[in-house]
């Protein structure tokens, strides 16, 4: 699955992994995120999520992601820089 505000962003990325063979679920925010998690919750293999998105963040969107599903695997992706976050993301395992 695929969670990202930025409309091109969300529509090149899908398109990318469409090609390289993946079938890709999308949500245009961190709620409707949820919501398709929950509806395919077992066809989904990994959440692709942008760190920061304007309805519901990365941590945010994270945390309510593992409260309900505690195996779910996630990979954040950003434009921004991390300003040393990355080690505390390796530790909670994305």
């Amino acid at each position: 699955m695929l969670a990202e505000d930025e409309e091109t962003v969300l529509n090149v990325t899908r398109d990318m992994l469409k090609a390289l063979n993946y079938r890709v679920l999308t949500a245009d925010n961190g709620r409707e995120a949820l919501k398709v998690y929950k509806q395919h919750r077992d066809e989904i293999a990994l959440v692709l999520m942008d760190m920061i998105m304007s309805d519901m963040g990365d941590k945010e969107l994270l945390y309510a992601l593992r409260g309900r599903y505690p195996d779910v695997k996630v990979a954040f992706m950003s434009g921004y820089p991390l300003g040393g976050e990355e080690a505390t993301l390796k530790a909670q395992g994305v």
